[in-house]
């Protein structure tokens, strides 16, 4: 069975944005600090985490270039969106 959640890149830089967007403000809802702690966690171990687990758990791999792609958009996704939080808080300072 074939599931293709983004048959173009165009559909997948659609979804992004809007998944970047929404990311950040559950994060500003949440009020979750900006520190050097929550950077490390949501910018680098929860994706890592992630992508470790599409691409292995999951068996990702084995779809080739399409898995490998799911992956690493799922990691970029998490990654942007915390900086478009970072964003957001500073560009409220201001």
């Amino acid at each position: 069975f074939d599931h293709f959640t983004y048959p173009t890149f165009a559909v997948w830089f659609h979804k992004f944005e809007w998944y970047t967007r929404y990311e950040a403000t559950v994060y500003q809802q949440q009020g979750i600090p900006i520190t050097s702690g929550t950077i490390w966690r949501y910018m680098i171990l929860t994706p890592l985490r992630r992508w470790l687990k599409r691409l292995f758990l999951k068996q990702g791999i084995r779809d080739g270039v399409p898995g490998v792609l799911a992956a690493t958009f799922d990691l970029m996704t998490k990654v942007v969106g915390f900086g478009r939080y970072w964003e957001m808080e500073k560009n409220k300072k201001q």
